[in-house]
């Protein structure tokens, strides 16, 4: 078996390869997979990167990136937009697997506007992530009125 790669599950992924992602340590399932794949539901979001984060915390609870927190400082400008539970399917249009490569797209994004694809699941079918040490995010975000495309 591959040792583990952060570059090689998202590789098997796009590809459709469930089961490699699986063995190579991905936490997900075929059932995520098929949502972030087809992204029925996506929810555009255009956020400002003005500093060196969006003031999201992420976590890796199912494979995939789910919101984990939101920073009091970008909470006013985000309102109810972006949710403890989301899962953030796309950046700038770019579909990802993986909460390691939408962590690397979005520490590498320099400052100005950003896109998230967010996928919500019905409040009922998923409770906010356990909180988890992995990736922080801190600073401010400002969401654009009017900017919310689905």
């Amino acid at each position: 078996m591959e040792p583990y790669s952060a570059h090689s599950i998202e590789r098997a992924l796009r590809e459709g390869d469930v089961l490699r992602g699986l063995s190579l340590g991905w936490q997900g399932s075929f059932v995520l997979h098929r949502l972030v794949q087809h992204g029925d539901g996506e929810r555009r979001v255009r956020l400002e990167k003005r500093s060196r984060s969006i003031g999201l915390d992420l976590c890796n609870e199912r494979g995939v990136a789910l919101v984990r927190s939101i920073h009091r400082s970008a909470a006013a400008a985000i309102g109810d937009e972006i949710r403890p539970g989301d899962v953030v399917r796309s950046v700038d249009g770019q579909v990802y697997f993986t909460c390691e490569a939408v962590v690397e797209v979005l520490r590498s994004h320099r400052k100005g506007e950003i896109s998230l694809g967010l996928l919500r699941a019905p409040a009922a079918a998923s409770p906010p992530p356990e909180p988890s040490a992995d990736w922080s995010e801190a600073g401010g975000v400002q969401l654009r009125a009017g900017e919310n495309k689905s």
